[in-house]
């Protein structure tokens, strides 16, 4: 299973402009929207920020994964941002949050959406992924940056 699989340069979006958390998960939920695997925006949207209630998503070194398990989403649906400026996620680390990577299942898809989660958490752990993330200048440029990390992961 390699990441890239579940991706789309479409719902890829660098500098994005966001003063809030909700502000940055909202703008990602519209990106994801433009997938066909979002049946219901507004009711993933509500789902996403209630789990970000329960508990920050932000994993530290300026990273966060909002997420939920949705029916308001057909399939596995990932939408990536880079923010213009760095938002507050409440991180453990304290660190303010400029790469967000949202992702959504549909509950009968939970197994491979934690599997996605998991790897998507493991690779941003990696700080030269980070950096290269921070310096692309396009969409494509972020799928082959991460699928060359994931590809390096699964070799190891």
């Amino acid at each position: 299973m390699r990441l890239t699989e579940f991706m789309d340069s479409s719902l890829i979006a660098l500098d994005v402009k966001a003063r809030s958390r909700n502000e940055a998960i909202r703008h990602l939920v519209r990106l994801a929207a433009k997938s066909a695997a979002v049946r219901d925006p507004e009711r993933f949207l509500r789902e996403v920020l209630a789990r970000e209630k329960l508990g920050t998503t932000a994993v530290g070194e300026g990273v966060a994964f909002p997420h939920a398990r949705s029916e308001a989403v057909s399939q596995i649906v990932v939408a990536v941002g880079r923010l213009k400026n760095s938002v507050d996620f409440g991180a453990e680390d304290g660190k303010r949050v400029r790469l967000v990577v949202l992702m959504g299942t549909p509950p009968k898809d939970i197994a491979r959406y934690l599997k996605l989660l998991a790897r998507f958490a493991a690779l941003m752990r990696q700080q030269a992924l980070r950096e290269r993330l921070l310096r692309a200048t396009s969409a494509p440029e972020v799928l082959r940056a991460i699928d060359q990390a994931d590809s390096a992961a699964e070799e190891e």
